[in-house]
């Protein structure tokens, strides 16, 4: 009887085809997606170059990205899966480290801190008194400094007169340089001449910072103590 040589030829075909994986449909439960033609493949995809592929709109297969086999030593981009789950994915912007205190906005120059850089007198550099100052100190300036302010959170200043305030139709009055030996500081003449009253002043430009310092003085050796801190109109933290 030929039957059991059948039975021992069909079993061994059957082995063969399955290690080979190449008679009939693959299978598609293991990791691979080899094929001789479009019915070794599962249902959507097409056989192309032995590859099963998606279909494609057009009825063709979908190719891989060109760098999707890439060698990540080769300069290869790596798969976002891949990327450094310590890392989040996405490397920080460059200004995320900046100090949380500082909170990612300029330091207040309203506050007195190293950032303000060596003090010089106003005098001692010319045009520093010129432009519009705006008090930003929290403490109770010293009368001298409201008197000056007029009521007024600052004061105008060209080369020799100034003005309360930003309002372009205050009275202007004027103000000039008085020394004393080795110190310096300024007259400031009431807008209402008839009055005949005014104030002196020390002044100092932080040349790191910017800011001004004015005091307001009993002739140059007696000055209130602590001076009132004025910004640029407009900086930041006034």
């Amino acid at each position: 009887m030929r039957t059991l040589p059948l039975l021992i030829r069909a079993a061994l075909l059957g082995a063969a085809c399955q290690l080979a994986g190449a008679c009939g449909r693959l299978d598609t439960s293991a990791p691979h997606d080899l094929c001789v033609i479009d019915s070794d493949c599962i249902s959507g995809h097409v056989c192309m170059g032995g590859m099963c592929r998606m279909r494609t709109p057009d009825g063709g297969g979908e190719h891989p990205p060109a760098d999707a086999g890439m060698d990540a030593e080769a300069g290869g981009e790596h798969p976002d899966a891949s990327m450094d789950a310590e890392a989040g994915g996405e490397h920080p912007p460059a200004d995320a480290g900046m100090d949380a205190e500082a909170g990612g906005k300029p330091p207040d120059v309203c506050v007195a801190s190293s950032d303000d850089g060596p003090p010089k007198k106003a005098a001692d550099v010319p045009g520093a008194l010129v432009g519009a100052w705006r008090l930003c100190s929290d403490a109770i300036p010293d009368p001298e400094v409201l008197w000056l302010l007029g009521g007024t959170d600052g004061i105008q200043m060209d080369q020799t007169t100034w003005q309360r305030g930003a309002a372009t139709a205050s009275p202007l009055g004027l103000y000039f340089q008085i020394m004393e030996g080795t110190n310096v500081w300024f007259h400031f003449i009431d807008p209402d001449l008839s009055t005949n009253t005014g104030g002196d002043f020390s002044a100092t430009i932080f040349t790191g910072s910017g800011v001004l310092e004015l005091a307001g003085c009993d002739g140059p050796a007696s000055c209130a103590a602590p001076a009132s801190r004025f910004v640029r109109a407009g900086t930041p933290g006034e």
